[in-house]
């Protein structure tokens, strides 16, 4: 709470560092876990993994979304490439 600094515990990921973190136009937060999991949490506390790219060997950097192509786009860490993601149609936030 920016005006009475409480802070509270809407979720837990996880062991592990969360890199990016972003809002959609639904309220949700989406967060992105280095060892390559992408998250989805709504505003009570319901978490839903998005993309989970750590079978692979991919990790996930800080990201950004293209809500109109409904894309997140991501650096991954070790290998110099950019990645995107369609977020399926259900999962957006509107």
């Amino acid at each position: 709470d920016l005006t009475t600094k409480k802070i509270a515990r809407i979720a837990d990921l996880g062991p592990g560092i969360i890199d990016g973190i972003r809002s959609d136009s639904a309220g949700n937060i989406l967060a992105s876990h280095n060892r390559g999991r992408l998250f989805r949490v709504s505003p009570e506390g319901e978490v839903r993994k998005l993309l989970d790219t750590s079978v692979t060997g991919v990790s996930i950097a800080d990201f950004d979304v293209v809500p109109d192509r409904g894309l997140v786009v991501f650096p991954t860490f070790v290998d110099g490439r950019v990645m995107a993601y369609r977020i399926p149609a259900g999962h957006r936030g509107g």
